[in-house]
């Protein structure tokens, strides 16, 4: 039989064949997608319409979770029950996979709302299915999704550990190429930009957006890393850039219909906008984000749109909305436990208060941001996350280092078989290529060590080196053998400078010895120390600074210290100006003459000045605390038409005079509105008119003798005039001229009406 060649030149020499047969593909891909989206949208109604005929069996388990992974993004209530059902059953009917599954299932759901508590147990449940299953690549994703759990809640280092976990399962099952190890990059990555570690992070979502670009059908990931990849150089300033990004994700992400990453998209937009200074357009994004995020009830993403719209309200100079967002971004991290969110609203709303004038809260809402802040991003955790790193570096070279002599173990095994099998005559010409090859593998391996051991060396150096927090290392007898640039530059020391010399007695200034000494002994007997105290630098300057002290052990052995140095010089003076604005308040409200003042939503007394302990004769503790009519009118319930409580009923001022005793009392009322226009409390002052209202009644009472005085004249002319017209009439009767004029009388007649 002949074979038949058939030549497929002619394709590409017929170029108006050629050119029909690609518009013939593109059709075709065409039809294929819009097949594939219909069938995906049909399977899910088919699956859902199949549950009830389907039986309690382990198929009903998987296409119970199934149904929740795919309708999360659309029905994430619905995806929970489906969950629980399939959780259920598979108890039932011992079945590990299918539960493994449907707690995944249930974790997602949970992590889709924000509660981070609950998706961990889910996901450590599934865990512990998986390991008891010996599945290492189920392992391995759902140790992506556990350190997904604890970075929402800002564990970073707990969250570092699954990732690096993940990864190494990854690459032990050769999983390099694939979307789960894209994941896990991804993940880490986002661990470093939240440790400010911009270059490391880009490395990590480079690599995984190369993965990604590799594949096909990942188009919702590709677009995740992208928007990473947009924050970095958005952090870096490059705003236009990372502008031109996230456009490119979201174009991605509408043909997909990916609500949540729309939502994440949207908001980045709107806060680029927002640092060029445009907060119309910030607001017009970041309204779109908030209003998808509340249809797929993402609280996560709720609080972060909050905090973005509240600091976007701050450009505005409208810091009474700011501060209520920012409340509101503050309330839900709580609640769902959202660390990172909850901290930046917190330096939202001291900045805010701050803006309004209210020093007192402003310091408070410090105070517990400093404190938010050093639990999530303290040194202490910083430098854990590098010594996991640092692990994770000699894990992959102990690994490269086994297989490496694996290697060596089967080749020298293949080449002792070929020996045996061999002719003697080639023995001893065997003896020696097998001599060579060990040494040139010896070589080779001890090369490849050196080179793995001079980059886990240069990982750490950069670490060292490009901290933002001054680092010293010393020996156990607290001489220095390392520092790094930043030390350099907050005590001006240089490494010949200090290289051999006690650390204590460069920076520990006379009065300080004592307690430097007291550390050191106490970091030499294997103790962590972390306080505040004063250093000063090489020529006098003092330094408020955070000291972390630690010891550095190896194998149960104190080998070296180390001590971080935070210069918190602008903090403490921060503090100490928002202590002044609370005292400088304080005085003034002291210095007011009349009584006053400050009524909760009850009528108690919330704060008083020095004026009213006076006036009342009482001391503060008996006075705050306690009902207004009370302390001030001594009645058990409140007064008649009490200005206070019509205050809160009008929302404007309210008076009432009363005579208490011997003395009049002017009572104002002033009430203090909320955001929302409530009244949260009421200013009471109470004024003394006593001399005034002695002053009107004294006036009062001359006012009427004038009166009395002035109707007794009047009477008196009156009576006068009336006598002569009577003499003027018997002057007329008896035919005698009139003794008083006429005129005269006429004027004062007329006077006399006009009484």
């Amino acid at each position: 039989m002949t074979n038949r060649i058939f030549n497929w030149n002619f394709l590409f020499t017929d170029r108006k064949l050629f050119k029909k047969l690609l518009i013939i593909l593109f059709f075709c891909i065409l039809l294929f997608c819009f097949i594939t989206i219909s069938y995906g949208q049909e399977s899910i109604k088919e699956r859902e319409s199949a549950l009830g005929s389907l039986p309690q069996d382990t198929n009903r388990v998987d296409i119970l979770w199934r149904l929740s992974y795919d309708i999360l993004g659309s029905s994430p209530e619905k995806a929970e029950l489906y969950a629980q059902e399939a959780i259920e059953l598979g108890k039932k009917l011992n079945y590990s996979l299918g539960l493994a599954k449907s707690y995944t299932a249930l974790g997602n759901s949970f992590y889709f709302r924000g509660d981070y508590s609950s998706t961990s147990d889910n996901y450590q449940k599934a865990l512990d299915l998986y390991r008891e299953m010996d599945d290492r690549e189920g392992e391995g994703k759902i140790l992506n999704n556990l350190g997904a759990s604890y970075q929402a809640q800002g564990n970073f280092q707990k969250s570092l550990e699954f990732y690096f976990n993940a990864l190494e399962i990854s690459e032990e099952k050769s999983l390099t190429s694939t979307s789960p190890h894209a994941r896990v990059l991804n993940n880490i990555g986002m661990i470093y930009e939240k440790l400010k570690e911009s270059d490391q992070a880009l490395e990590y979502y480079d690599e995984s957006y190369k993965i990604f670009s590799s594949m096909e059908g990942v188009e919702s990931e590709k677009a995740s890393v992208m928007m990473n990849i947009g924050n970095i150089h958005s952090s870096k300033g490059d705003l236009d850039f990372a502008l031109q990004i996230y456009n490119r994700a979201l174009s991605m992400l509408l043909k997909l219909d990916e609500k949540f990453n729309i939502a994440d998209c949207y908001k980045n937009i709107g806060e680029i906008y927002g640092n060029q200074n445009n907060p119309g357009k910030a607001l017009e994004y970041l309204n779109q984000s908030l209003k998808i995020r509340e249809g797929i009830d993402d609280k996560n993403g709720i609080a972060e749109c909050f905090l973005s719209i509240g600091k976007t309200y701050s450009q505005l100079n409208n810091h009474s909305l700011s501060k209520s967002f920012s409340k509101k971004s503050l309330d839900l991290s709580i609640e769902i436990g959202a660390k990172e969110i909850e901290m930046k609203a917190l330096q939202n709303l001291s900045d805010q208060e701050l803006a309004l004038g209210n020093g007192l809260s402003a310091l408070d809402y410090f105070k517990k941001y400093t404190f938010v802040k050093d639990n999530i991003l303290g040194i202490e955790t910083q430098k854990q996350l590098a010594e996991l790193q640092t692990q994770y570096d000699f894990e992959q070279a102990e690994q490269e280092n086994t297989k490496l002599r694996m290697e060596n173990q089967i080749q020298k095994q293949t080449i002792q078989t070929q020996i045996f099998v061999g002719i003697l005559v080639f023995v001893c010409l065997g003896l020696v290529v097998i001599l060579a090859i060990v040494f040139f593998k010896g070589q080779q391996k001890q090369k490849k060590v050196h080179l793995l051991l001079a980059e886990k060396t240069a990982y750490i150096d950069q670490l060292f080196e490009s901290a933002q927090e001054a680092i010293v290392l010393a020996d156990k007898d607290g001489r220095v053998l390392r520092m790094n640039d930043e030390f350099t530059r907050l005590f001006g020391y240089t490494i010949k400078e200090v290289l051999g010399k006690t650390l204590d007695n460069l920076i520990a200034s006379e009065e300080y010895q004592d307690e430097a000494s007291e550390v050191t002994k106490k970091v030499a007997k294997g103790e962590k120390v972390t306080f505040e105290t004063v250093r000063q630098s090489k020529n006098g300057t003092k330094i408020q600074v955070s000291v972390l002290g630690s010891p550095i052990i190896v194998e149960d052995k104190m080998v070296a210290v180390y001590g971080i140095y935070r210069d918190i010089t602008d903090r403490k003076k921060s503090e100490k100006a928002l202590q002044y604005s609370i005292k400088q308040w304080q005085t003034t409200f002291d210095a007011m003459n009349d009584p006053v003042c400050i009524l909760d939503e009850d009528y108690k007394i919330s704060r008083c000045n020095q004026a009213m302990l006076d006036y009342l004769g009482k001391s503060n503790n008996d006075i705050i605390g306690q009902y207004s009519w009370k302390i001030i009118h001594g009645t058990e319930e409140n007064i008649k038409d009490c200005p206070a409580e019509k205050s809160r009923q009008t929302k404007t001022r309210e008076k009432l005079v009363l005579k208490m005793g011997k003395k009049w009392i002017d009572f104002t009322a002033d009430p203090i509105l909320d955001e929302s226009g409530k009244v949260k409390e009421v200013v009471h002052i109470l004024s003394d008119i006593t001399t005034r209202k002695q002053a009107e009644e004294a006036l009062n009472k001359h006012t009427e003798e004038l009166e009395m005085f002035n109707k007794a004249m009047v009477d008196r002319e009156n009576r006068i005039i009336e006598m002569k017209e009577e003499v003027n009439n018997l002057c007329e009767k008896l035919g005698q001229k009139h003794v008083y004029p006429q005129i005269w009388l006429s004027e004062n007649h007329d006077k006399k009406s006009q009484q």
